[in-house]
């Protein structure tokens, strides 16, 4: 190799170092107490019920490993037990979701994830759905202000064509907390270190129709969590 290419090469190779570690996990959240009922993630301090089945009665099972007992991280004590590869990919995820994250709320199931946000993010959703039910499609009606009125969930796709992923996040308001509810969609890929994938490319136009039904699916979950109150609330 020229000794000019070698300095680029040499120069790319910190770059990407640098990028890595430049980035720091959010803090986990000190006073959500979630706790794991089954399939649903339930809070009391944030009066949330999240069933991530969407109300199937059988049992959620790990991405990572397929098993029933789900990994179901909430603390930093927790994460630090987490397994590794599953931990660096989840902080890969992390990294590509471009508003400010207050803090993790948990991670379940190593494909769901609840994230504190800052109540000032300036990110333009992709679609609305209006307290009336009305799904809007940003592109074709722009909102007028990037503040989220309080009774609007507001989602976000983002895709990754390389590693054949989709993040959907969605947003909601909580009796005045802001919260992005994450959804990982993997297909089969050497990197992604999960067990359980889409066997089929969900980056691929082709399959358009059979991942926008899955979408949908996880948009009801979103809502029925933004309309939900604490499974049981303390006295």
């Amino acid at each position: 190799m020229k000794p000019f290419l070698k300095v680029i090469a040499y120069m790319a190779s910190i770059h990407l170092i640098c990028s890595c570690s430049a980035y720091h996990m959010p803090p986990f959240a000190t006073a959500s107490n979630w706790q794991l009922r089954g399939n649903c993630a339930v809070s009391n301090q944030r009066n949330i019920t999240v069933d991530f089945s969407g109300g199937d009665p059988m049992p959620l099972a790990n991405a990572g490993n397929g098993s029933y007992d789900l990994n179901f991280i909430s603390t930093a004590n927790s994460w630090a037990r987490y397994n590794p590869q599953l931990a660096a990919y989840i902080t890969d995820i992390l990294k590509t979701i471009p508003i400010p994250i207050d803090s993790v709320e948990l991670i379940m199931a190593d494909r769901f994830i609840i994230l504190s946000t800052g109540i000032t993010a300036q990110w333009s959703p992709d679609y609305v759905r209006r307290a009336d039910g009305a799904w809007i499609v940003v592109q074709a009606n722009p909102v007028e202000s990037l503040v989220q009125p309080h009774d609007e969930l507001w989602r976000n796709l983002l895709f990754n064509n390389r590693k054949r992923q989709i993040t959907v996040i969605d947003r909601i308001i909580k009796d005045g907390h802001h919260l992005a509810i994450i959804y990982i969609l993997q297909s089969e890929h050497k990197n992604s270190h999960l067990a359980n994938c889409f066997h089929y490319d969900i980056i691929d136009p082709r399959n358009v129709q059979v991942v926008g039904t899955y979408l949908e699916s996880l948009l009801s979950i979103s809502v029925k969590a933004q309309q939900s109150n604490a499974i049981s609330k303390p006295n």
